[in-house]
C-alpha cells in the first residue's frame, strides 16, 4: 500500500516525513500548489489531505474517490475524529504524532467498501445551495422542502462527519465531501 501525504503547508509536510519514517510501504509527499499532476494514487492507497485551499482540496478529494482510495482529511477546525466503516475519515490537524500514527495504521488496516451508498441528490443540492450562501428561506422556496427537513438533514450530515458545531465552514466542507462522494 502506498501512502500519499498532501498538504499546502511545507512545515507540516516536513514534520510528517519525520513522523512516518517507520511506516511499511511507500510514502509520497506532495505540495499541491506545486502541481497535482504527480498525484496518481491506486485503488486501496491511503491519501492524507491537509489542504486549506478549498478548490484544491475538492479536486484532490474527487481524484481519491474516483481511484477508490482510503481518504483521511485533516482539518484546521474543531472536529471529532471519525474512524467509521466508511471513508473519508476526518481528524483535527493539530494532534500528537503518536495519535497520528495510530490513526494512519488504523486507516490502512480498515477495509474500503467499493459499494458506497450514494446520497440522495436533494441532500447534495441542499448543501450546494447552503454552501453558495443561499439563506434557508430561499432553499425552502426553491426546493419545496420544509425548513425543519433542511435543518434535520444538515445536522445529520454534519454529525455523521464529526462536526459538532453547525458553522459555515463545516457546511462548505460537507458540500465538498458530498460532491466528491457522488462524483
Amino acid at each position: 500500500m502506498n501512502y500519499h501525504f498532501i498538504s499546502d503547508d511545507r512545515m507540516f509536510l516536513s514534520g510528517i516525513k519525520i513522523v512516518t519514517q517507520e511506516l511499511a510501504g511507500t510514502s509520497l509527499f506532495l505540495n499541491p500548489t506545486e502541481g497535482i499532476r504527480y498525484f496518481s494514487p491506486k485503488s486501496g492507497d491511503l491519501v492524507v489531505l491537509a489542504v486549506n485551499n478549498s478548490h484544491l482540496r475538492s479536486i484532490l478529494m474527487k481524484i481519491a474517490y474516483k481511484k477508490s482510495c482510503r481518504l483521511l482529511i485533516l482539518l484546521d477546525m474543531p472536529v471529532v475524529t471519525t474512524t467509521q466503516t466508511y471513508f473519508p475519515w476526518l481528524a483535527p490537524k493539530r494532534m500528537g504524532s503518536e495519535d497520528f500514527l495510530l490513526l494512519i495504521q488504523k486507516a490502512s488496516k480498515s477495509p474500503y467498501y467499493l459499494g458506497r451508498k450514494k446520497y440522495p441528490q436533494k441532500i447534495i443540492d441542499l448543501f450546494i445551495c447552503l454552501g453558495n450562501g443561499h439563506p434557508i428561506e430561499a432553499v425552502v422556496e426553491h426546493h419545496n422542502l420544509s425548513a425543519k427537513y433542511i435543518y434535520q438533514a444538515k445536522r445529520n450530515v454534519l454529525y455523521k462527519y464529526g462536526f459538532m458545531s453547525c458553522n459555515a465552514l463545516a457546511v462548505l466542507f460537507c458540500r465538498d465531501i458530498l460532491e466528491a462522494y457522488n462524483f
